[in-house]
């Protein structure tokens, strides 16, 4: 019998206990080069707690069934390896790789890292602040957060770098200081998704990237910041290029805005920055939408030396608003009378919105600038030349002329600026609007230099000083309605057909130190129950110089020339239609074709204010109720020859019985003199003056 102490618990003999066990000791060998410090003495019972990989292997487990199954273990690993690679990396739609990237938290960490296929995620999950991110050529799909300050650069050698994503915004911000360079971003998903979107207390600095997305905003900032430098912001003509809102803050310099419904877009306290940017092809085909808008009360926009060529749609001004534009071209903008479904123009100011444009140009444009609803505009050292279009019919469209102003409250100022060539209107202000303008000189209008009027209970006023209003195919001024226009200084001069015409209403036409010359019909006509004074002013050379009431007579009419020169005018130096007055005081009419005409029932004083008379030349003096027989050019009278009022004609004329003048009764104050009537006239105009 065989004696095993393993399996029997004590001797069959003397049955007493075997002796212990002696451990079996190895000692594995040791690699200096790992650097690996092992136990001096491993039982095997040890070994069966180690890991799989260990440095020292028994030589029981390395049996040949081992060895093959290991092997076979090795092929099936290598195997799965092969079939898990990425796959063949197919071309861009610009000739770049696409590469998929799945959805993940955008962080930043140390600088130069590069981003390979399908981690782009992780990578800018694991970043550290200040980090740079460096992207190859591909399109990246993904929605992607960054929260910690990082430089995400696309390298562009071999094609763009796309980071598109669909249902969600490109890339959101929420931290400050983040970098977005040589990147085209996207949100296919449209809708309310912006490509970039900034939050609050956030920044980020887009450089030489293109927003291209359908939706309704390409960047969106929300009481954050963004720069930009170099950018093209477009939405496909369905959204805002850059929009902010809450307080955010915008300065983009040299960018494009392109094809979007609204282009650069700044809303509720919030405050934007154009510089040296162009704006190409935005608005609707109808006109709808904008190239830049500012909304809110303490809203501001500048733009800067920026370019607007062929856009459909215009800039806005709304609710408070404020925008300055300085050194700017606009050029071609606004859309065919038979497209224009909605009011439109080029620049658009109402609601109590503010502007002030300087030194910029308005050049063949479609529409005009249109200030209306109690807004302020202020226009300085600008060029408007051939803006505005006829409708189908040759018809003025309302948003058509060069600067229309209206309603009550709404006030502009204007200095230092030309109109030429508008096709209708060069100014049109109407319905209780203000407008103060010197130095300004508008020539070659379609219709007239300056319209003004009044079609409601509000007065329309106008004052200019040192103005040209020349060339117009109608009026230099028309002027009706409830409206006081005063031009000081300045020149009406070869308007198609008159110098100056107040037609109809409570209209007061006053001109002072003016010259009203070469005008193709009256130099100055009152008509439809108007009054016009003129002081100081040169009527010549025109084929009426100044006329009283309309061809149609009764309408009681009036002019006053006060120190004025009528003469050289081709067929009468003064007209009175009937119960219309022309009232001299102290001035010249001489040297016309005819020095004047008065109907019957029309009224021509010559009064003087202590001083010189007015006079007409002697031998032309006129005969009560019709035309006289004049020379063809009398002689010029000599003022040193003028004689005392007394033996004037026409100061010894009693009213006639159309002027509805009665006599006092005996101990009754006398009738005031044609000289206190001339003044009185004179003093209640000039109330109505805007000073």
């Amino acid at each position: 019998m065989i004696y095993e102490p393993a399996s029997v618990a004590v001797c069959p003999q003397c049955q007493t206990p075997p002796p212990a066990a002696t451990a079996v000791v190895e000692t594995p060998p040791i690699r200096p080069t790992l650097e690996v410090k092992l136990d001096p003495v491993m039982l095997d019972s040890d070994r069966k707690k180690r890991p799989f990989l260990y440095l020292s292997v028994p030589k029981k487990f390395l049996t040949p069934k081992r060895i093959i199954l290991s092997g076979g273990l090795v092929l099936v690993l290598g195997w799965l390896v092969f079939r898990t690679r990425p796959e063949p990396i197919p071309p861009g739609p610009h000739g770049g790789a696409v590469q998929q990237v799945a959805a993940a938290t955008v962080a930043t960490e140390a600088p130069a890292m590069v981003a390979a296929p399908n981690d782009l995620g992780a990578r800018i999950a694991s970043a550290k602040p200040g980090a740079t991110i460096t992207l190859p050529a591909g399109t990246y799909r993904g929605s992607f957060t960054i929260d910690r300050a990082i430089h995400l650069v696309g390298d562009t050698t071999a094609g763009p770098v796309i980071i598109q994503n669909e249902k969600a915004v490109g890339i959101a911000i929420k931290a400050e200081n983040v970098v977005l360079e040589n990147l085209t971003i996207t949100a296919d998903g449209g809708g309310e998704f912006a490509a970039v979107k900034v939050f609050a207390k956030s920044s980020a600095q887009l450089l030489h990237c293109v927003i291209d997305t359908p939706g309704l905003r390409g960047v969106f900032a929300t009481g954050g910041k963004i720069l930009a430098t170099g950018t093209t912001f477009g939405t496909r003509g369905q959204g805002s290029g850059c929009q902010l809102e809450d307080g955010a803050y915008g300065e983009l310099t040299e960018c494009i805005f392109q094809n979007n419904r609204w282009g650069y877009s700044v809303f509720t306290t919030s405050e934007g920055k154009a510089l040296k940017c162009q704006f190409r092809q935005n608005g609707q085909p109808n006109g709808d939408g904008t190239c830049a808008g500012v909304e809110g009360e303490k809203s501001y926009l500048l733009i800067d030396e920026g370019t607007f060529e062929d856009n459909p749609a215009g800039l806005i001004a709304n609710k408070s608003g404020r925008l300055l534009m300085t050194g700017s071209t606009l050029r071609r903008n606004g859309v065919p009378a038979e497209a224009d479904k909605t009011a439109t123009s080029i620049v658009g100011v109402r609601q109590a919105g503010q502007v002030i444009i300087q030194k910029s140009h308005f050049d063949s444009n479609l529409r005009g600038m249109v200030v209306s609803t109690g807004s302020r505009a202020q226009i300085e050292d600008c060029t408007f030349t051939k803006n505005g279009i006829a409708g189908p019919q040759k018809q003025g469209l309302y948003f058509s002329h060069t600067l229309g102003i209206w309603d009550e409250g709404t006030k502009v100022l204007l200095f230092r600026t030309t109109i030429d060539q508008s096709i209708l209107n060069g100014i049109n202000i109407i319905d209780g609007a203000n407008l103060e303008m010197e130095e300004v000189r508008i020539t070659g209008s379609g219709l007239s230099g300056l319209a003004a009027g009044s079609n409601d209970q509000h007065r329309t006023e106008v004052a200019a000083v040192g103005c040209h209003f020349t060339g117009s195919k109608n009026d230099g001024i028309n002027v009706f309605g409830d409206t006081v226009v005063k031009v000081t200084s300045s020149t009406i001069a070869q308007n198609g057909r008159h110098g100056a015409l107040a037609n109809g209403g409570k209209v007061a036409f006053i001109a002072e130190e003016c010259d009203i010359t070469d005008n193709r019909e009256a130099g100055v006509l009152s008509d439809k129950g108007t009054f016009t004074v003129l002081s100081q002013s040169s009527i010549l050379r025109n084929k009426y110089g100044a006329q009283s009431g309309g061809t149609e007579g009764g309408n009681k009419d009036s002019i006053t020339l006060n120190h004025c020169t009528v003469s050289g005018n081709t067929a009468y130096g003064v007209i009175a239609n009937s119960t219309c007055n022309v009232i001299l005081d102290n001035s010249l009419v001489t040297k016309n074709k005819q020095n004047q005409y008065q109907a019957k029932g029309a009224v021509i004083l010559e009064t003087s204010n202590g001083s010189k008379p007015g006079r007409l030349t002697e031998d032309t003096k006129p005969k009560t109720g019709g035309m006289t027989g004049m020379e063809a050019t009398p002689p010029a009278p000599n003022p040193q020859d003028a004689e005392p009022e007394s033996k004037s004609p026409q100061k010894k004329e009693r009213p006639s019985s159309t002027s509805n003048a009665k006599r006092p009764p005996s101990g009754k104050k006398p009738t005031p003199s044609p000289s206190d009537k001339a003044q009185e006239i004179l003093r209640k105009v000039l109330r109505f003056v805007p000073r």
